[in-house]
């Protein structure tokens, strides 16, 4: 039985959001604004996949910026020196944002991230919910969805 919540879409409506040089630059710029959150990405001993940027759409990178300025805060009260941000990217049409040496406060605020992603378009960064096409899962609007469909004809 399909689920309710997710809308089905058909394989030439597949909204791809590659990386861009655009979007790695903004991804980077984030994670310079929030040094406390980032620190340094390519630190010896740490598996960190933010060399690349974020693997998701820049429709997120709104949502990404206050999640880290939320965090960064978090830190300002309590440091935490274990504290890492090893992933950020999209999975199963939603927000993975993986980190290690956290606190429930994070952790928290994180998950309400999470939720917000599941209704924001990862493509533009406008109302969206979650679609299916195949085993594949996205975050899309019907906008997204339909230029998508205009590049696979």
């Amino acid at each position: 039985m399909a689920d309710p919540h997710v809308a089905p879409v058909t394989a030439a409506k597949i909204p791809v959001f590659l990386q861009t040089p655009e979007s790695k630059c903004a991804a980077m710029r984030i994670m310079q604004n929030w040094p406390q959150v980032y620190g340094s990405i390519y630190s010896h001993g740490t598996t960190s996949f933010l060399s690349e940027g974020f693997q998701c759409g820049p429709g997120w990178y709104p949502l990404i910026e206050r999640l880290s300025a939320a965090i960064a805060a978090i830190l300002d009260e309590m440091p935490l020196e274990a504290f890492r941000v090893l992933q950020v990217k999209q999975k199963f049409g939603g927000l993975r944002f993986r980190v290690t040496g956290s606190n429930e406060r994070i952790l928290n605020r994180i998950a309400k991230a999470q939720v917000e992603a599941a209704h924001t378009c990862e493509g533009c960064g406008g109302p969206a919910r979650i679609r299916s096409v195949d085993m594949w899962l996205t975050t899309s609007c019907d906008p997204c969805i339909e230029q998508a469909g205009s590049r696979h004809r």
